[in-house]
């Protein structure tokens, strides 16, 4: 029965990037009537951010929200004599003006550097610096429909699995266009996946993005800003380091076949021919553009984790005591780390316990001679307290309403020199159940010989715990720490 308001800064939901799912999120994206067709993988299930939007779109049209696209929040006001609400205040692009939205909550849903919401509400960040640099380039190639390309085979491949092919990866020369040079390859993954385009992305090293005159040598500095991106070099590079991986991934597929099913003919010379065209077809494929006709290529720097240091503020007004709430979901509340596949996953359990917060705010019916109902203060800390309390968890999830779950390879240990899996035996779970926190032990199946890229182990939940909707568990080796629990306490309002 709320009035929701929708804003969206884009006026065209146009994204070629592919994102990464993880099992209860295609399970959630079927749920909202997503189309079988449009989650794909071979090594990892993905789809595609514009799918993703649009089915996102079609469900809050359906539910009755909202939507103004082209619109960018610009600030909160207090209320006053034209608003008894809090009052959101954004621009439409598309008349020019500046429209007033009053509120009893709203929502941070940007990304982690357009946080103007989080700036509204006063609330801190941490930035935390990684130890080693790192720097993401992606690149989108318009597909030119060929049956070989087609088949290319999706890639997941990252350099502790599999250093030989690294290190003859970054030997491989490549000759510059203009200058002729022959600069190395040298990076820490490398992922392809196919959807509407051909998506690359991968860890690049800065010295490889210089000597490829990606960046400008004088961006030499580790942890600097990494400034103009030619990105023109950066669809060249990009196409030269996917040729060669996919190269090798199409010989391993030849020779694996060969090997396994040596009468099948027609499918080696399938192979063989699929690995001999992929330079050819690579090398002529159009950069996917943007609606404005801009490259859809970059580089990014995720060396720094940037968190909010908390999940939400409760709003004040003194003169009318009149309360409202803020609320931060996906990355403007936690940068995710790409290769893990965080951003989606992790943000859509933030779209969740946000969404159960809501379910439990208390209205007071409204004063004598008003017409909306009122927010109970005490009700709306305790209501915080709870999204507090999921935020601090999102380090390590587990999510899902089915019996059986999952739990990420992190738990796992790589021991780079033998590579063997060592498992813990069991793991400490804490669900948040009807309003009661509950513990459980579970413990973990023995693996032998893990395939690396599979991200989950099974295991069952206790039958005697029947999820349903409010249903949410978070992986812990315990209970808060003295120091987490000191940290959880929420915020004191914002006054106006």
């Amino acid at each position: 029965g709320a009035h929701v308001v929708v804003l969206e800064k884009r006026s065209i939901l146009n994204r070629p990037n592919i994102l990464h799912l993880w099992d209860w999120s295609k399970d959630d994206l079927k749920d909202l009537g997503c189309r079988e067709t449009w989650i794909k993988g071979d090594v990892a299930m993905h789809v595609g951010v514009k799918e993703y939007q649009n089915i996102l779109l079609r469900a809050a049209i359906i539910a009755g929200a909202k939507i103004m696209l082209g619109a960018t929040f610009k600030e909160i006001q207090k209320p006053n004599g034209q608003h008894t609400h809090f009052t959101a205040i954004a621009h439409d692009s598309n008349t020019d003006q500046n429209i007033a939205y009053p509120f009893d909550v709203i929502i941070g849903a940007s990304g982690a550097r357009e946080n103007v919401v989080r700036k509204a509400l006063n609330v801190e960040i941490t930035t935390e610096k990684a130890s080693k640099e790192s720097i993401g380039c992606v690149a989108n190639f318009q597909k030119s429909g060929t049956a070989l390309e087609k088949a290319w085979p999706e890639l997941n491949a990252a350099s502790h699995f599999n250093l030989p092919l690294f290190k003859k990866a970054a030997k491989t020369c490549a000759p510059h266009p203009t200058s002729g040079a022959c600069p190395h390859s040298d990076l820490e993954n490398l992922v392809y996946y196919q959807q509407n385009t051909h998506y690359f992305v991968a860890t690049v090293k800065r010295k490889t993005l210089i000597d490829n005159h990606i960046i400008q040598r004088s961006q030499s500095k580790p942890f600097s800003p990494l400034g103009v991106v030619n990105k023109h070099h950066l669809n060249v590079f990009m196409k030269n380091t996917g040729s060669f991986f996919l190269k090798h991934q199409i010989e391993k597929n030849l020779n694996e076949t060969i090997k396994n099913h040596p009468g099948q003919v027609k499918k080696h010379k399938q192979l063989e021919e699929d690995m001999q065209h992929v330079d050819a077809i690579l090398q002529h494929l159009e950069p996917t553009k943007t609606a404005t006709g801009q490259t859809w290529a970059t580089c990014f720097d995720f060396s720094y984790r940037i968190n909010a240091k908390h999940s939400g503020r409760i709003l004040h007004h003194k003169h009318s005591n009149t309360f409202a709430i803020g609320l931060f979901i996906g990355d403007v509340q936690q940068v995710p780390f790409w290769p893990q596949g965080l951003g989606i996953n992790r943000g859509g359990l933030s779209v969740y316990d946000a969404a159960h917060a809501i379910m439990q705010i208390h209205f007071h019916p409204p004063a004598h001679g008003g017409h909306h109902p009122t927010l109970d203060p005490m009700n709306l800390k305790d209501v915080l307290a709870t999204k507090e309390f999921s935020f601090r968890k999102y380090q390590k999830t587990i999510e899902g309403t089915e019996a059986h779950k999952t739990i990420p390879t992190g738990l796992l240990e790589n021991n780079a020199k033998t590579r063997e899996k060592k498992t813990r035996d069991t793991v400490n779970v804490e669900i948040l159940a009807d309003g009661a926190l509950r513990k459980f032990t579970f413990k973990i199946p023995k693996i032998t010989n893990p395939d690396p890229t599979e991200h989950y182990v099974n295991f069952k939940m206790p039958e005697n715990l029947v999820p349903d909707h409010e249903y949410r568990a978070k992986m812990a080796d315990g209970y808060l720490t003295k120091e987490e629990e000191s940290n959880a306490w929420v915020l004191a309002p914002l006054e106006y």
